[in-house]
């Protein structure tokens, strides 16, 4: 990092801290936030200074219940500013958040950050929503307590746990194309012991595309073999899954003192990887990709310990241990039988990373807490291309610090001001040399709220942002181990407005400065940084309750996503629709029944187009719409519908990859 670039950044920081600190006073509110049930993950203060301080969105476990959500992905996708798409492979759901890629987030379970070791990646759709308790969301700065490589915002999945109650209940769903889901659960709290068990397996032969799919005619290569496969409608080529997945929670807490837990979660899949749809004339079926996932398993353990060693001073620690393993076969034709032409071929991957982490709290006044710390992780990623190659493995290391100061600086004004130092050290990538490969990161950021009025809140922030380039992107097929760390300086201003008990008005301007941004590079195969580019906008989310069993949400995004590199391709950073609409209007009716009628409207997306010498082009605008409607038979039983995609509308989220058509649902809730 260039000592001219974040120099002058942190002096301002600073400065604005130190100016604003000489008026802290004392918290006489007395009102205690809320917060999650399992606050080894997100402390109290943490939490209120979090709501307060910067745009945070929180789906509670209703939220989820309410949509029947099966997955993370589904959960994310109606909230404004955020938005999740299939894999440019044409599998698995991925997160954009305000124009960042997933790669460019902090994903974290219980604290854990969670990531594929290779790529940085994981796929959302494969965390079910019966392991979750909520979902919190931080877009742009977040605290420091976090750690690294929070480049466009932090999304923290809390999972279930059970305290006093006996908590037992299932889930059953039947769909089309033979699609099943069934989701158990169990807990049970005694004194200070408490148990949590859930479980998921669901199974489809694939999803159905939309009526309106149009056939594209496919050309034939130059040899004079084809046509090449394409897809001619129905039920998607390739798209079944079978998914099973594990989750288990063990706590002992016997004071407000000392609190330990366990969380450990296993996930065993199986999936086809739908083909693109059509091919030029230029490609051959080396690209077609008749690719199968027949293993991916992935497992999770988490041991975090809390003690308050006294009124003001606290610590907090933790371990954990993430595996995964997958093995993607290649094969010759459409029939995914054989794998003897040039292109096929059995991979095997097989990736860990651990780490741990402390951080301790101390109150330094009744208006003030400081806390520090810091945790390493280590990265390990061993690949087998194909049968009878070796076996090849990279291996880094991630150490980081931090400090962070929230401060009551007024009855009305709170503070923060954090800074965390990371250091990437690359200690293998099989027969590279990786000496001079590490990568430093240092990160201040300072934000103020303060109630303009009893009913309008308004915060600013500014801050340093950083994201170190994966394994895969330094060193794996098409990498470039000289890829420099990705930085933004980020600005926003935000304000929400709650004047009325059953409304409220929220409005969010941001603006990052990115250098050194990793993007496909669409001039070559190998990945580049692109030198400046930026993305900037506003959000707009209002929220009512304009009567008696009635809610709804409108939420408006903007977004302007450019390159601004001298040697780019186009302007554009593609895939970033520029404008993003969603909804939700709940009813409660009678006889028990409630609906829910939500969706999205995005505007066109640009992209370089592959199949056409990389020349911009675009998706076209769609609107996709859903309902849910459940009936309360009793406490115990709640049978529902839900409709996804009810307009049944035709629609790509990536060139070559046509979204499912309308899909419907009959599912029944028990609990006993």
């Amino acid at each position: 990092m260039r000592s001219g670039d974040i120099l002058p950044f942190v002096f301002t920081v600073v400065a604005i801290w130190a100016c604003l600190a000489a008026s802290a006073v004392a918290d006489e509110s007395g009102e205690s936030p809320p917060q999650y049930q399992l606050d080894l993950i997100v402390t109290t203060a943490q939490r209120a200074s979090e709501e307060f301080l910067y745009t945070v969105e929180d789906l509670s476990v209703e939220d989820l219940r309410e949509r029947d959500v099966q997955t993370v992905a589904q959960a994310l996708n109606y909230l404004p500013g955020i938005r999740t798409k299939t894999a440019r492979v044409g599998h698995g759901q991925y997160v954009y958040l305000r124009g960042f890629e997933q790669q460019h987030l902090l994903i974290l379970v219980d604290g854990v950050p969670i990531y594929n070791p290779y790529d940085g990646l994981v796929e959302l759709d494969h965390i079910p929503s019966e392991q979750i308790l909520g979902i919190r969301v931080v877009k742009g700065p977040s605290s420091a307590t976090y750690g690294p490589n929070a480049l466009g915002g932090v999304i923290q999945i809390i999972t279930k746990n059970s305290h006093e109650k006996l908590d037992r209940g299932m889930v059953l769903e039947l769909g089309q194309n033979g699609t099943s889901n069934l989701r158990l659960h169990y807990g049970y709290g005694h004194g200070p012991l408490y148990l949590r068990i859930s479980g998921s397996r669901s199974l489809s032969d694939g999803y159905r595309l939309s009526g309106d799919f149009k056939e594209t005619e496919v050309p034939r290569l130059p040899d004079g073999q084809g046509p090449l496969h394409y897809e001619d409608g129905g039920r998607r080529e390739n798209s079944d899954y079978a998914k099973n997945a594990g989750h288990l929670a063990l706590g002992y807490a016997p004071s407000e003192r000392f609190r330990l837990t366990f969380s450990g979660s296993v996930v065993d899949n199986e999936w086809g990887v739908p083909p693109h749809v059509f091919y030029n004339s230029e490609k051959n079926k080396t690209s077609i990709r008749y690719w199968r996932f027949n293993e991916w398993r992935q497992g999770m353990a988490n041991l975090a310990a809390m003690f308050r060693l006294s009124q003001g001073f606290s610590a907090r620690i933790g371990a954990f241990f993430n595996k995964y393993d997958n093995t993607l076969d290649s094969y010759d034709d459409e029939n995914y039988s054989s794998q003897e032409m040039p292109y096929a071929f059995h991979s095997v991957y097989d990736d860990h990373s651990m780490g741990g982490h402390l951080q301790l709290e101390s109150r330094l006044g009744p208006a003030d807490l400081l806390t520090i710390g810091g945790g390493v992780i280590q990265d390990l990623h061993r690949d087998t291309q194909d049968i009878e190659e070796p076996t090849t493995e990279f291996v880094s290391h991630t150490w980081w610090v931090f400090a962070e100061d929230r401060v009551r600086l007024s009855e009305r004004t709170s503070g923060v001001v954090g800074l965390n130092y990371a250091l990437l050290d690359n200690k293998k990538a099989g027969d590279l040399a990786v000496a001079g490969n590490d990568a430093t990161a240092l990160n201040p950021h300072v934000s103020v709220a303060c109630l303009t009025s009893q009913s309008t809140r308004a915060y600013l922030s500014l801050a340093r942002l950083t994201r170190f380039a994966s394994l895969k992107q330094l060193f794996g097929d098409g990498g470039n181990p000289q890829l420099k760390a990705q930085k933004t300086n980020h600005l926003e201003l935000g304000w929400e407005w709650f004047g009325f008990p059953e409304a409220r008005l929220r409005g969010v301007l941001f603006y990052d400065n990115i250098r050194d941004f990793i993007e496909g590079n669409f001039l070559s195969r190998t990945t580049v940084n692109v030198e400046k580019a930026r993305l900037y906008g506003g959000e707009l989310t209002f929220q009512a309750s304009p009567g008696k069993g009635l809610r709804f949400t409108l939420g408006y995004s903007y977004l302007r996503a450019r390159n601004r590199s001298p040697q780019r391709p186009g302007d554009y950073l593609q895939y970033r629709p520029q404008h993003k609409l969603d909804w939700s209007f709940w009813a409660q009716l009678p006889y028990q029944f409630k609906v829910l009628f939500y969706g999205s409207a995005l505007s066109q997306q640009h992209f370089y187009d592959d199949f056409n010498d990389r020349q911009l082009s675009h998706l076209s605008p769609y609107v996709v719409a859903n309902l849910s409607v459940r009936k309360k038979f009793s406490s115990h039983l709640k049978p529902f519908l839900v409709v996804t995609n009810l307009f049944d509308a035709a629609y790509q989220e990536v060139y070559t990859s046509p979204a499912p058509g309308r899909e419907a649902r009959l599912g029944l809730e028990l609990t006993w």
